[in-house]
């Protein structure tokens, strides 16, 4: 039985034109009370848990897990409070069997299964309720004179409830030759029911400008192959191991809360102008991207006059596929134009020691996943383009991938021209060290001491033009999505480890 509460509060003050001549009288009365301005606002939230296991084994052949948890939480009505999430597991110790024990060869080998559901309860507090905003002042009155006001800003959801996961999975682990090579091989299929995601509303809600409001979703189907490979051994004084990992990513949005027919969606991925890039619908990877499929530039006006476009399309601007075929470009000939989740995820490592010296190395990648480079629909300032922009379309035949340059317009409508592939391989980490004989640290009294030199995120090989095709997201229904994100940092450093 477990009980957690958390409280949290925030206080914040200000002021102008504060008096400087003397430091110590540098507080907020001290400055010009006409431009005061304070907050303060806390948060609390608690969760109650109940909790129960059992380990069962039979000659450490068979294996046998039950758990139990009753979990209550405060960030949902009185209505959806406490959720039950179960598991069981079962395993296999095949090697402990007596037709394996003269199979030295054989160090380990064990099929396991398990099913079991979890739930997520990480949202604010507060997401349940419908909220006031204070500051919206208005004139009222004869005078004409400024009241205080205030006015809802988000609307409630009372129906709010607990997230859950039920995943179900079926492995293998292996140990062959005295543990020199171990594998783990796994299935897993995991459906995550009533997702816990910010939406933006419609206007006739009456939330406020840019408010979105929390709400169970959707159902989500993710599974898919994990493996994890590693071998080790010596060469004499050298020893050296290697290891490799990888899964495989199927996702699908199953089912959509209070879908009223085959055609309901949800679209988000906000770009902050107004354009929402991604759309979540049932059969599709959720939030996949949105929009126009892009064949090329509009060449000239003969283009213009005879292929589907849209209205106020101009010579150089992009083209657009006519999905429809009904001879003109309208909303209805979006189409799908790739997803953020990647179809593999993989890394490799190794590591070497000999005499003192040692070497290793932490590979990550992901393949199959797309980006959506919105920082080129989104701009800071019109002087500031990529410089691909140099090869724009300037006149018939100049280009067929680069519009002409505009502010604004078509070209800047959602469309696969902003999509690029996300996959790629980094060089997340790797280590040179060497570790002094024991003759000379002895005559400091010393156990050991070991110099290492170490980079971090050295390189990263993609396609990408972006800054970094590590593109995360609070929002599932919104990922993959650059609006300038900062570049991952690389770090080299040195150092020296030592023990008394």
């Amino acid at each position: 039985f477990t009980v957690q509460e958390e409280y949290d509060e925030f206080l914040r003050g200000s002021v102008e034109n504060l008096i400087r001549e003397d430091p110590d009288v540098q507080f907020i009365n001290a400055g010009d009370q006409s431009t005061l301005n304070a907050a303060n606002i806390a948060t609390e939230s608690s969760i109650v848990s109940y909790l129960a296991r059992i380990n069962y084994s039979y000659q450490g052949k068979y294996l046998f897990t039950a758990t139990g948890r009753v979990d209550g939480s405060s960030k949902f009505g009185s209505n959806n409070r406490y959720g039950f999430f179960p598991s069981f597991a079962v395993g296999w110790n095949i090697v402990q069997e007596s037709f394996l024990i003269d199979h030295s060869f054989i160090s380990d080998l064990k099929i396991r299964a398990s099913w079991g559901q979890t739930g997520n309860e990480k949202i604010p507090q507060n997401d349940q309720f419908a909220l006031v905003r204070n500051g919206l002042d208005a004139v009222f009155g004869q005078n004409e004179t400024i009241q205080p006001g205030a006015s809802l800003d988000k609307s409630s959801n009372p129906d709010l409830r607990w997230e859950s996961t039920t995943q179900y999975d079926v492995g293998l682990e292996v140990g062959l030759w005295e543990g020199k090579l171990t594998g783990e091989f796994d299935y897993y299929n995991r459906v995550t029911n009533d997702i816990l995601v910010e939406l933006t509303t419609p206007g006739h809600f009456g939330n406020g400008a840019f408010v979105r409001v929390r709400t169970n979703a959707a159902e989500i189907l993710n599974r898919g192959f994990e493996f994890n490979v590693n071998w080790k051994d010596k060469l004499g004084p050298l020893e050296y191991r290697f290891g490799v990992l990888g899964a495989t990513i199927y996702n699908e949005v199953q089912k959509l809360a209070a879908a009223s027919g085959s055609d309901s969606f949800i679209s988000e991925g906000s770009l902050g102008n107004g354009q929402l890039v991604t759309r979540t619908e049932v059969g599709q990877p959720v939030g996949y991207y949105y929009g126009y499929e892009v064949l090329g530039v509009l060449q000239n006006q003969a283009d213009l006059d005879q292929l589907p476009t849209l209205t106020g399309q101009k010579v150089g601007d992009l083209r657009f596929r006519d999905i429809s075929g009904d001879g003109v470009i309208t909303p209805d000939d979006r189409t799908f134009l790739g997803s953020s989740i990647p179809d593999f995820l993989y890394g490799f490592n190794f590591s070497v020691s000999y005499a003192g010296f040692d070497l290793s190395a932490d590979f990550q990648g992901q393949i199959g996943n797309e980006l959506y480079n919105g920082k080129n629909a989104v701009r800071p300032n019109l002087q500031n383009y990529e410089g691909r922009l140099r090869d724009r379309w300037q006149g018939e035949g100049t280009s067929t991938t680069e519009p002409r340059a505009t502010s604004g317009g078509i070209n800047y409508n959602a469309s696969s021209y902003f999509i690029e592939d996300g996959s790629f391989l980094r060089l997340r980490s790797i280590t040179l060290g060497y570790n002094l004989p024991e003759h000379l640290i002895s005559r400091a009294h010393m156990k050991h001491a070991r110099v290492y030199l170490r980079g971090t995120n050295v390189f990263t090989i993609t396609d990408y033009s972006g800054y970094t095709p590590e593109i995360g997201s609070s929002n599932v229904l919104s990922s993959g999505i650059d609006l300038g994100i900062y570049p991952v940092t690389a770090v080299y450093s040195a150092g020296v480890n030592f023990s008394f």
